[in-house]
């Protein structure tokens, strides 16, 4: 098995490539997410090919995989923001915790739901 490499680039600052690369596998999650909802909103199309009886359990399963690696991607990316930040030196870590919240996925507080008047 391959030795975990998380989000450091050797090259450059090390902080920008974190958060840079974190950006990046964010996306991808995203990408996986819209790939099953969209192959599930296509189900229409798929409509007068096959009966519901199928196209159903087939629509909830595709998009029960693709969130499923969704979910997979976002572990994957917590143990390579873990690992990167373990292997940071303490002026380093400073700076990247003036980010947003950068390394946690909730909020401790969330923020307040609109109200509809």
């Amino acid at each position: 098995m391959a030795e975990e490499s998380g989000y450091l680039d050797p090259s450059g600052d090390r902080v920008a490539a974190i958060v840079q690369n974190l950006d990046r596998d964010v996306e991808r999650g995203e990408d996986t997410i819209m790939l099953g909802y969209g192959l599930v909103l296509l189900a229409p199309a798929f409509a007068p090919l096959l009966p519901p009886s199928i196209l159903l359990p087939l629509m909830a399963i595709t998009f029960a995989v693709s969130a499923s690696a969704a979910r997979w991607h976002f572990y994957k990316m917590a143990r390579k923001l873990a690992y990167s930040m373990a292997v940071l030196e303490y002026s380093e870590q400073a700076k990247l915790k003036l980010l947003p919240r950068c390394s946690k996925t909730t909020p401790s507080k969330p923020w307040p739901s609109p109200s509809i008047r």
